[in-house]
């Protein structure tokens, strides 16, 4: 005697579109729903499910897209001194290309030339600001040392002023 099937509940639903589109294989989804994997394998072909499908890896690419560019915008002085330009460039091309693959396009091949190039140029212009930092505050001890009156002020001495940089 056949068992009888139990329909799939609008929640379990959800969670095989959600965890398909975002890549999870039909039997992973299977493990994670304890449902046999010819129930999920129906329930995806069905035309209706197939459009939501579709409509939620969209909506996922989308989600990635924004990331990616909030991640480059975030390329500020005040990001680059909490994380790397080295990790915020990898996290925006993660998501370019976890997008392109939710569009079943190909991912962008990234020459690691251009990219390296990119992170050195990013290096470099920190290591500038943070010269003329230094030079800035150099400047500004020098002519208060100019104007102060007390012979060998300590505050104001030569041997105290900071190091330049190690432009190395």
């Amino acid at each position: 005697m056949k068992s009888k099937r139990t329909p799939l509940s609008d929640e379990e639903k959800e969670k095989i579109l959600t965890l398909h589109a975002g890549g999870k294989s039909i039997n992973a989804i299977g493990k994670a729903t304890h449902r046999h994997h010819r129930t999920l394998e129906r329930f995806l072909s069905r035309p209706g499910s197939v459009k939501q499908l579709a409509e939620r890896k969209e909506l996922f690419a989308s989600a990635f897209d924004d990331l990616q560019g909030r991640a480059l915008l975030k390329n500020s002085d005040e990001k680059l001194e909490k994380s790397s330009s080295l990790q915020l460039a990898t996290i925006a091309a993660i998501c370019a290309d976890k997008s392109a693959l939710l569009r079943g396009e190909m991912p962008q091949t990234i020459d690691v030339s251009a990219l390296l190039e990119v992170v050195v140029a990013l290096k470099h212009h920190e290591e500038r600001e943070r010269d003329s930092a230094w030079a800035e505050a150099h400047t500004r001890i020098v002519l208060d040392a100019s104007k102060c009156r007390v012979q060998n002020c300590p505050v104001h001495s030569p041997r105290l002023l900071p190091p330049a940089p190690d432009t190395n």
